[in-house]
């Protein structure tokens, strides 16, 4: 759990547990798998089809219920009592909102794993009803899995109004594979996070009314994996599409292999901003937008 972050497009991450399976090539660099084999938290690994996920401690699942009186006060008082100056202070914009206290839900897990049990995603679920004053920003790869996963009533009735549902993919085969399923689901905000990107991305004409954010990002160097190229002009695209289908983008970072064009057809390394905390300040100006849905 960090009450601050480093990730731009949250202000608070919060693992109910830690652990999970690779699903596609998104995952075959990722961070989170690096994370705990490097810390062996709870004395082993967690991830992969039939390893147990480690749940966090009771005193850990009490920092959220402490966010939302601390998001609940500024609104209140109209003042951002804590700033999340890591994640802001490299050439990104101001804090957007006093009270908006938007929680990555999860880093380092995923909620809709078929390993984890039921009765640990209602422990989450009972947890998102008691802060009202937070944004859970739910993240999944596994967006086939919610309608089952979730209490009825949110599928029957619509999501609680704080929670915001996010499907990540990183290419068009998973994009046209997952969002059916994400535009099925009745959430106040449905979101993509683009993470790696991997190629274009095509959004189709009823995206427009039906999705309200995507994240961009290239993929960044890690342990025992060279990161996959992002050709700039991607998220390029992407922010025309998105301007196009009234859906709000988000560059998160351009990854530690960014290509530009260069006369003559060919792809040459970007100078510009690169890596995984890089200085949005140095992207050209058309790269440099952030926005949250209304």
């Amino acid at each position: 759990m960090a009450e601050t972050t480093a990730i731009s497009w949250t202000r608070s991450t919060f693992n109910s547990w830690v652990g999970c399976t690779r699903v596609g090539r998104g995952c075959d660099h990722c961070y989170a798998e690096a994370e705990d084999a490097r810390w062996h938290w709870g004395g082993s690994n967690h991830w992969g089809p039939g390893v147990p996920r480690m749940r966090t401690s009771a005193a850990y699942w009490r920092g959220p219920e402490r966010w939302d009186a601390l998001a609940a006060e500024e609104r209140r008082t109209g003042r951002v009592m804590m700033i999340p100056d890591k994640q802001w202070r490299r050439g990104a914009v101001l804090w957007p909102l006093p009270g908006f206290w938007p929680v990555f839900c999860a880093s380092l897990a995923d909620v809709f794993d078929n390993e984890v049990e039921q009765g640990w995603r209602y422990d989450l679920f009972d947890l998102v009803r008691r802060t009202p004053n937070l944004t859970w920003q739910i993240v999944t790869k596994r967006v086939g899995n919610v309608a089952r996963m979730v209490p009825a009533p949110w599928m029957r009735d619509g999501f609680p109004p704080n929670v915001w549902m996010i499907a990540t993919v990183c290419d068009q085969e998973e994009f046209d594979r997952d969002w059916p399923k994400l535009r099925a689901i009745p959430a106040r905000v449905r979101g993509l996070s683009v993470e790696p990107m991997l190629g274009r991305i095509h959004l189709p004409d009823d995206v427009t009314g039906n999705l309200h954010w995507a994240i961009f990002g290239g993929e960044s160097a890690q342990p025992g994996g060279e990161p996959r190229p992002f050709q700039v002009w991607w998220a390029e695209d992407a922010i025309a599409q998105c301007r196009y289908r009234g859906v709000a983008p988000f560059i998160k970072q351009l990854g530690s292999r960014a290509l530009i064009d260069a006369p003559g057809g060919q792809l040459v390394p970007a100078r510009f901003g690169t890596g995984k905390r890089a200085d949005m300040g140095a992207w050209p100006v058309t790269l440099r937008v952030r926005e949250f849905p209304a």
